[in-house]
């Protein structure tokens, strides 16, 4: 596919020979599968130092949230690039499907990858970050009952109604046929809850805060009864991530509450272990959850098979990368500004943009293209049941090779720092804007900070900036009731 011209310009023969060169130098590694394997570990070492570094500038922040926008972003960096791809070392991959064996073998070059987002998204934190210039208002973060109250109780109804709308309608089903019924729809029930999905996320990271804030009894059994059942009926849609995250979020939620750090660190540590690992079982096979103690039986078994291990590995990494390393598209120029018209409509809803102009969410259809060499018309005429992806650095690398994901990144992480920057401003545990703006990290677990270089459009410019409406709106509310909550909280 020929790439448009732009700032980047057009392909040059000369620079598709100096791909082509890397591209063969980096691939005859992959010959023998132990050289590959000790460069994926090299690179897991360098990347856990760039990690361990970006924390390193943010520890103030992070003794008031463990989930912070860098601490988040470097958490997800982890999981993709160092702990998915140890996991992929832990035995053969002969026996796997051939997508699994591709993302092994070049899974140091996607590594490599976001090794370059890694440095770029924490660069603007070491130039400018002066921790001694730093001030932290510490009357923000003393939590208000009456805010967490209400608070915690609102968007633990909005969850409750969302995960039952879409259980009792099927529009959340993972059944085939419910879901083929709602897929490509544009009205579904649960629609305008998916619009504010992340105030679930909220939810359960200060649900441990609020146990040990809210005095009132009653109040903490219908907040205890909110959790319950919405975790009965995540267990009866099923599914890895609505299973698991909402566990994850709240363990986090308990660093919140100042207890042993190193504690926490470590049991988090194996908690993330067994549970990423055990998952593929546990969540994959709906029967098994509902027989608990078949379970508990199978677990071990899980934990000690290296092809689970490393199918777990592939699962972390999740996207499509190491595709773009392969023999048949290692050779291709990049593919430039294909669909970039859309990203100009990016912050437009579906209904305002039109379905002629096509959405930016495009990351499964790059994944199609790379995957099965098809043609963009081919790929973006397809009905999709299941979706690959691409992520921000592999659509980068696929659009311009080095020179893009060099540049891309960089921008990424000069936009990121602005708004970590803005964050440290507004947030607090006093209003109830504030916390908003405190809990909505956590929701970059959910779904990451970037996407295809599309979907990282549409995020920033689209969905992020419906809760930065909803955070003004906040605001005003909390300058209206400023005395009635200082006065209820003492």
């Amino acid at each position: 596919m020929m790439g448009r011209k732009g700032f980047l310009g057009a392909e040059s023969e000369r620079h598709n020979a100096g791909d082509s060169v890397v591209s063969s130098l980096i691939a005859s590694l992959y010959n023998d599968g132990q050289i590959s394997a000790a460069f994926s570990c090299i690179l897991s070492a360098a990347i856990l130092v760039v990690i361990i570094v970006g924390l390193s500038l943010d520890k103030r922040w992070i003794r008031l949230t463990p989930l912070t926008p860098l601490s988040v972003a470097l958490f997800g960096i982890f999981v993709r690039s160092v702990f998915g791809p140890l996991l992929m070392s832990a035995g053969d991959a002969v026996s796997l499907d051939p997508k699994s064996s591709v993302m092994i073998a070049f899974r140091s070059n996607a590594q490599l990858l976001w090794f370059a987002f890694a440095v770029f998204l924490i660069l603007p934190y070491v130039l400018w970050t002066d921790r001694s210039k730093e001030v932290i208002a510490a009357e923000r973060f003393v939590p208000n009952e009456q805010v967490i109250s209400i608070f915690v109780i609102a968007t633990g109804l909005f969850s409750l109604a969302w995960i039952y709308t879409g259980l009792l309608s099927g529009s959340a089903s993972r059944d085939p046929a419910q879901y083929n019924y709602w897929v490509g729809r544009f009205f579904k029930p649960d629609a305008a809850f998916i619009a504010f999905g992340r105030l679930r996320d909220s939810f359960y990271f200060l649900v441990p805060l609020a146990f040990f804030v809210i005095r009132r009894y009653w109040t903490r059994v219908a907040i205890a009864a909110i959790v319950i059942l919405n975790i009965y009926a995540a267990l009866e849609l099923g599914g890895r991530g609505i299973v698991l995250l909402p566990i994850l979020e709240m363990y986090f939620g308990f660093f919140l509450l100042g207890l042993n750090k190193r504690k926490l660190i470590l049991s988090s540590c194996l908690m993330i272990v067994i549970g990423l690992s055990g998952s593929q079982m546990l969540v994959g096979n709906h029967k098994l959850i509902r027989n608990s103690s078949d379970a508990i039986d199978e677990v071990p078994k899980t934990l000690l098979e290296p092809s689970s291990l490393i199918r777990t590995g592939v699962s972390l990494y999740g996207c499509s990368d190491a595709y773009n390393f392969t023999l048949a598209n290692s050779n291709k120029p990049g593919a430039g500004w294909v669909r970039s018209e859309r990203w100009l409509t990016a912050w437009l809803p579906s209904f305002a943009r039109g379905s002629s102009k096509g959405s930016s969410r495009d990351a499964h259809i790059i994944a199609e293209q790379l995957e099965r060499g098809i043609p963009a018309e081919v790929a973006e005429s397809m009905d999709y049941t299941s979706f690959s992806c691409v992520s921000f650095v592999g659509d980068l690398f696929w659009r311009w090779r080095w020179i893009g994901v060099i540049i891309g990144t960089s921008a990424f992480g000069l936009i990121y720092y602005i708004f970590t920057i803005g964050w440290r401003r507004v947030i607090g545990l006093d209003s109830l804007s504030g916390c908003l703006a405190f809990c909505f990290p956590v929701s970059f677990l959910t779904l990451y900070p970037s996407g295809s270089v599309g979907e990282t459009f549409w995020l920033w410019t689209w969905d992020i900036q419906k809760y930065i409406l909803l955070f003004l709106l906040l605001r005003i509310l909390d300058n209206r009731s400023h005395g009635f909550f200082r006065r209820e909280g003492k």
